[in-house]
């Protein structure tokens, strides 16, 4: 059986891309993160930590709102978007010493204050 689909139902539900982040909307994050280091990557398997970790990423969300003033679409984005800083800062370290490092806040950190 052949299953079709109509073009219409597609194009409905088409995505519109987001526009991308400019700088003040980086740092501000930056800045969150470093603020709130603790709180967004805790361990100690306390109860409720997690929950604790999706409300700093809201926290950092709506840190990044008020300095855009637009949506750039909850936690989960935002938080995604720290991962990418994070893992250019450390691309970027490697590159720059020769070797692998781990990545931290003063890496990442170091990537704003060079550019």
């Amino acid at each position: 059986m052949a299953m079709t689909v109509s073009l219409a139902a597609v194009s409905e539900e088409k995505k519109v891309r987001q526009s991308n982040w400019d700088d003040k909307e980086t740092i501000a994050l930056a800045t969150f993160v470093k603020e709130n280091q603790s709180r967004l990557f805790g361990s100690g398997g306390g109860c409720g930590l997690e929950s604790q970790k999706r409300k700093g990423w809201r926290e950092a969300a709506a840190a990044v709102r008020a300095v855009a003033g637009k949506d750039r679409g909850g936690y989960e984005s935002t938080r995604k978007k720290w991962r990418d800083v994070a893992y250019r800062a450390k691309k970027y370290r490697t590159h720059r010493i020769g070797k692998s490092v781990t990545c931290t806040l003063q890496y990442a950190a170091f990537i704003f204050e060079g550019e």
